[in-house]
Formats: structure tokens, C-alpha cells, sequence
């Protein structure tokens, strides 16, 4: 029934199988049965290697896809690195600026604030506006160099009781309005007493900042570049450009105060975003022009220079720009009339272009990575109940690279801002 054993060529046929059954063997007896059973090892084994080659690809694209994204997110955090080199803290010759900030009371953030702009900028001075001297001595203890002014006493003629009555005499609107943890004279004075800070507050470093007190920085920060030594180039006219930021909300009533006050467009990023970025470096001489030149031209026919036509305020006895940039907002968007930011930037950058560096990325985050419900979950992590950052969180939108990040508990309802208890203070001391 079989054949020899050695490995001659041989016939070898299978019982019951029949001649058709029969295989030559080349070299040697057949050790894998009959032909149904060879066909279906080798079909097995086929799938078999499909199988596994299939498996191998799926590995393969997860690997690959792994990869990639891993990739993509170095990627990004290294070119977010690099593009912020320019803001990292190296040249110790800058540190004599100053800071400048507004904040209507201390809170947990404008603490944290303070701390970070000690530890990764490390200015001059803070020199923090507020709304009364016992607010002010709460600030004088959070670092050796807060220098704390009320904000009434800043420039002549404007306070939030005149900024009222203009409001109310020009476009029927209260300046008690409240808007996002806000009320609308309030609003417009801070935003005042940055853009009249060069003039009113003595000993102003010639180059300062202009700082939110609800945005916190996480990294190091300097707010000049400047040519490479061995270059000896310079830019233009200038040996040094101002750091500007991108990334902004923009605003209608942005743009329509603008072109009333300056005759020309408000400007914007490439990429389309604006210059409102919570912080700005701002050169005194050019301040200057700039709130001389928007501050020319006269105010509407329906006031005149006679204080009891303006609810009982002298427009002559405080600075023109003031009244000029109230007098020239959208009565459509008085809550969001007038950006500081967004508007010094623009002038300089269509006057004294080559004083500029904007930067190509945005390096900030208006809020931590979730937003509002990220905000009011830090209420969980506080002794106090209250919505104040955590280090966790800062930590976080550090490791992910960003420059800062805002922490505007105003603007949500849950932090209970404005509740009347929290007048003096919010989360501080025993609150």
C-alpha cells in the first residue's frame, strides 16, 4: 500500500482513496495526509499568517498613529517653545520697568498675580490702582514692592461719579450698570488710568507694563527683543522692539470708537485675532502722542465746556482724550465701547511700526483649559469654599506651555463675586 521508505521518488496512494488518490513523493513517505487535509493545513496556515500579518498591521497603525499625534503635540509644544523664547526671562538689564495694574479689590487671584509677576518677571515696582486706601494696604503686604494708589486720586477731573454722569448725559446710560462682575464706570475708569498712567504717576519707568490683575503668569517673562550682539543690527530706528502679544476677542464697539477717534482701522493679528491680550508694554513718549492726537477735536454739540451742562463736571480741568474716547463710543456697544489695548497697539503699529515685535502664536489663555467650569470647580479644592487657583490647575496650563492664563472669577456667576460679603475682599485673609 506504500511505498519504500527512503527519499527515491515514489508512489504513494492512500486506502479507500482510489487512483486518484495517489501522490508521488519526491523525498520521501508524505507526513501530512491526505490532499483535503494538506489543502486545509495550508489554507490554515494561510489564514493563519493573515491573521497575523492583519494583526501586525493593526499594531503597526496604532503605533504609527500614536506616533503621530505624539508628534503633532511635541510638535506644537516645541514650536510654542521656541516662538516664546523671545518672552523668556534672560536680560536682567530690563528689570528696571515698572508694572502697572488696576484691581477694584484684593482677591486670591490678584494675590497670585502679584506673586507670579514677582517670581517670573521680577519689575521695579507694582504699582496697583484700587478703589480704597484699605484696599491698599492689603496689597502693600503681598510683595516688598507694591506701590498702591486710589483710583480717584489719579488723574484730575476723572472718577467714576464723573464718568457717570457723562455716560448718563450722553447716551442715557447708567455707568452703574453692571455687566460680567462689572459696572460700566468702573470699566471705562481702569481702562483710563492705564492709558493716563505715563502721565499721572510719577517716577514711571520710561518703558512700562501694563498688567490684568486677573491674569497669572507661568513661565518667565521679558518683554523686549533685541537684536543679536554680534549683528549690531538694529530696527529701524529703534535698538529694541516691544513684545506684543496676539490672541484677543474682537469687538465691535472696538473698532467703531477707533475709526472715530483716529480716523483710521483698528488693527489685528495675521491670523485674525486682536491685540486685547490683558497685558501690553507701553512707551511713555508715544503714549503721549497717541492721547494727544485722539484727544484733539471737539466734543458733541449737546455739551459744552460749562460744568453744569455735563452733570456738574468741568471737562476743562482734566484731560481732553478722556472725554473725546466717551464721546466717540457705539451707542450699540457702550458695555464694549473702548479697547486700551487693542487701541494703543493699533496707533503704534501704524505710527512706529519697526517698535513692534508681534509675535506669530498665541502664548496665553483667557481661561484655564475649561473654562468657567473649570473656575468654579477650584471652589472643591479650597479651604475656603472660594474660587481661587490651585496649583494643580497652574501647573497644568504650565506643562502645556503656555506663557499665562487668565482667572476672571468675575465672569462667573458661580464664584459669587459681587456678593456684598465679599466687598472688601475676596478669599483672602479669614474669608
Amino acid at each position: 500500500m506504500g511505498g519504500p521508505t527512503g527519499t527515491e521518488p515514489h508512489l504513494r496512494c492512500f486506502p479507500g482513496s482510489g487512483a486518484d488518490h495517489c501522490v508521488i513523493t519526491a523525498l520521501g513517505p508524505s507526513r501530512l495526509g491526505p490532499p483535503n487535509r494538506q489543502k486545509k493545513r495550508f489554507l490554515n496556515r494561510g489564514h493563519g499568517v493573515l491573521r497575523k500579518n492583519r494583526s501586525l498591521c493593526t499594531r503597526l497603525l496604532t503605533n504609527v498613529r500614536c506616533l503621530l499625534s505624539l508628534s503633532v503635540l511635541v510638535s506644537m509644544f516645541l514650536l510654542m517653545r521656541f516662538d516664546t523664547g523671545l518672552l523668556d526671562f534672560t536680560e536682567h538689564e530690563e528689570l528696571s520697568v515698572d508694572v502697572v495694574g488696576v484691581a477694584v479689590k484684593p482677591t486670591c487671584v490678584t494675590q497670585e498675580a502679584i506673586k507670579s509677576l514677582n517670581q517670573f518677571f521680577g519689575p521695579r515696582r507694582i504699582i496697583i490702582i484700587t478703589t480704597s486706601q484699605t484696599s491698599c494696604n492689603v496689597f502693600r503686604s503681598y510683595a516688598h514692592n507694591v506701590i498702591c494708589r486710589v483710583e480717584n486720586t489719579v488723574i484730575p477731573g476723572v472718577t467714576v461719579e464723573t464718568i457717570d454722569a457723562f455716560l448718563e448725559s450722553r447716551y442715557d446710560v447708567k455707568g452703574s450698570s453692571e455687566f460680567v462682575g462689572r459696572n460700566l464706570k468702573g470699566w471705562y475708569l481702569q481702562q483710563f488710568i492705564k492709558l493716563g498712567a505715563a502721565q499721572y504717576l510719577t517716577d514711571l519707568s520710561e518703558h512700562f507694563l501694563v498688567w490684568d490683575m486677573d491674569m497669572i503668569l507661568l513661565k518667565g517673562l521679558s518683554v523686549f527683543r533685541k537684536p543679536k550682539s554680534w549683528r549690531g543690527k538694529r530696527f529701524g530706528e529703534f535698538s529694541k522692539q516691544a513684545i506684543v502679544n496676539i490672541g484677543g476677542r474682537s469687538n465691535p464697539g472696538y473698532e467703531y470708537s477707533y475709526k472715530r477717534l483716529t480716523g483710521k482701522d483698528l488693527e489685528y493679528a495675521d491670523d485674525g485675532t486682536s491685540f486685547v491680550t490683558h497685558w501690553i508694554v507701553v512707551y511713555k513718549p508715544f503714549m503721549k502722542e497717541f492721547l494727544d492726537t485722539i484727544g484733539r477735536g471737539k466734543l458733541s454739540s449737546s455739551f459744552s465746556h460749562n460744568p453744569n451742562d455735563t452733570g456738574g463736571f468741568n471737562v476743562t480741568n482734566s484731560p481732553a482724550w478722556v472725554w473725546r474716547i466717551l464721546d466717540n463710543l457705539d451707542p450699540g456697544f457702550i458695555t464694549t465701547g473702548f479697547s486700551e489695548y487693542a487701541s494703543y497697539v493699533s496707533w503704534v503699529k501704524q505710527n512706529y511700526p519697526n517698535s513692534q515685535h508681534i509675535m506669530k502664536r498665541q502664548t496665553w489663555l483667557r481661561h484655564p483649559i475649561g473654562g468657567a467650569y473649570t473656575i468654579a470647580m477650584t471652589k472643591r479644592f479650597n479651604g475656603n469654599g472660594l474660587c481661587c487657583p490651585v496649583k494643580s490647575l497652574t501647573g497644568v496650563m504650565k506643562l502645556l506651555g503656555f506663557q499665562y492664563m487668565g482667572f476672571e472669577i468675575g465672569h462667573v456667576r458661580a464664584c459669587q463675586y459681587t456678593n456684598a460679603k465679599y466687598r472688601d475682599g475676596y478669599g483672602i485673609g479669614g474669608q
